[in-house]
């Protein structure tokens, strides 16, 4: 099982919490140095999720044909792109060409791994090593925070390392990832969903969509926020990001947290806590330990919630497991897009705080989703 952990878990810290949410780290010091209003750095922002629906639909689609491998490697190789594009990039279409690059690999991978995790890891223990994998977003947030402080924030840099770690990351993928082929006898196509599929999936599709409109404005403008409104330095900042990451490795124990808990209620539990976390931070931008309080609940929460998503799209479609997957991270993606766009316009028009409480309350309206009305079993 580790096999197939190990490096499916250092791929997603890569192309989660390094290509696609560095962005948000590294925020203040970009918009200053390419001086980048908050609406330019929405949109740019929103490009890396326009990326990851693509990139998740053209992975889904190839996945029962190709097999998984090639869509991991593609992650691996969108990511070293996007991030070395990002790091010479001397104006914003440069920088957005950049996000838009390693933005993809997000959506080559999540799928990708399912997919290894149901054909090569016994039932049983399918869960928590899908779950698992998925904190690897964690872990990258984690690490990214430590290098931005020792390089003293000079973000060009912070780039290229991180480049170099994801080449060596793709290498181990490349060695223990197995070709899978085609399931023999299984001519389904990947989209050719029923009616009765629809229903099922409609109420997977409204939560992540609302949760990923709700979370954009923390991942890609909280740093941003505290550095500009709260004047903390940036060790202060820095140790802001670090929480995030390590409260979102906690996401690994999702998959056993719903077998006890079930998944209605995990999936409130999760809800409530995400929305504590976007409203704590401009409520009491000024008080350090709450601003560290909402980073532990946004990190834990966030991906304990991408947890849920998967093991509920599993079981929605356990023989194609590419696509439980790949249909709520793509609508969460959609969210994400319209999310982070919106915050910027919001917050150049209105003011920050205003933003992150409309966002927060957008996020608490999903509490009333039931995800056991999709026939996923609750317990």
């Amino acid at each position: 099982m580790n096999r197939i952990v190990l490096p499916g878990l250092a791929m997603i810290a890569v192309t989660y919490g390094l290509a696609r949410f560095g962005y948000g780290l590294m925020l203040p010091e970009i918009s200053s140095t390419l001086d980048m209003s908050p609406t330019i750095s929405g949109v740019i922002g929103s490009s890396s999720y326009f990326a990851y629906c693509l990139a998740i639909t053209l992975a889904t689609l190839s996945i029962p044909k190709l097999g998984p491998r090639p869509s991991i490697m593609a992650a691996g190789i969108s990511a070293f792109a996007g991030m070395l594009l990002m790091a010479t990039s001397t104006n914003d279409i440069m920088l957005a060409a950049g996000v838009l690059v390693a933005g993809a690999s997000t959506g080559f991978g999540s799928p990708a791994y399912g997919e290894v995790v149901t054909k090569t890891i016994q039932k049983p223990l399918q869960d928590k090593a899908n779950t698992w994998i998925n904190a690897g977003t964690g872990f990258g947030v984690l690490i990214s925070g430590p290098i931005m402080l020792f390089l003293s924030g000079d973000w060009r840099l912070v780039y290229i390392l991180f480049t170099f770690i994801a080449l060596a990351v793709l290498i181990w993928n490349f060695i223990n990832i197995p070709r899978i082929q085609r399931q023999e006898g299984f001519k389904q196509n990947t989209f050719d969903i029923k009616k009765t599929d629809m229903k099922r999936s409609i109420f997977l599709v409204i939560a992540s969509l609302v949760m990923g409109v709700a979370t954009a404005i923390y991942w890609t403008f909280s740093k941003d926020y505290i550095t500009n409104e709260g004047n903390f330095s940036q060790l202060t900042t820095s140790i802001f990001w670090i929480m995030i990451g390590v409260s979102g490795i906690a996401g690994g124990v999702a998959g056993n947290l719903i077998e006890k808990l079930g998944i209605v209620k995990a999936y409130r539990l999760t809800i409530m806590i995400a929305f504590l976390s976007i409203v704590i931070l401009p409520i009491f931008n000024s008080q350090i330990v709450l601003i560290y309080l909402s980073a532990l609940f946004f990190g834990s929460s966030y991906v304990f919630f991408t947890g849920v998503l998967l093991v509920w799209g599993v079981k929605l479609y356990p023989r194609r497991s590419s696509l439980g997957i790949g249909l709520p991270f793509l609508t969460l993606a959609l969210g994400q897009i319209i999310g982070s766009a919106i915050a910027g316009v919001l917050i150049q028009s209105i003011d920050y705080k205003m933003a992150f409480i409309v966002f927060g309350f957008i996020g608490l309206s999903a509490v009333f989703i039931k995800p056991l009305k999709s026939r996923v079993n609750s317990r």
